[in-house]
């Protein structure tokens, strides 16, 4: 079975390894959901309804996207089935 390791591409937070990508994916788009709610406030000039839109799609980026956004990267951890 195997695990993906998290890379962080800054060499900061190389110690997470998950079940999944898509378990990596929902961890790093919970790492970023604050600031990326941030962007889409009304400091910015979007309305709630704007925000509460843009968030929603945010929760359906791919790994890649994600990836890209937070600068990460993430390596599969083959191992052998006992």
């Amino acid at each position: 079975m195997s695990k993906i390791l998290r890379i962080d591409r800054h060499g900061s937070w190389n110690d997470s390894v998950y079940a999944s990508k898509e378990h990596l994916r929902e961890a790093l788009i919970d790492l970023h959901y604050d600031e990326v709610e941030a962007c889409y406030g009304e400091k910015h000039g979007f309305t709630a309804t704007e925000q509460k839109q843009k968030m929603k799609e945010y929760k359906t980026i791919s790994l890649q996207e994600i990836c890209d956004i937070g600068d990460w990267d993430y390596e599969i951890i083959e191992s052998e089935e006992e």
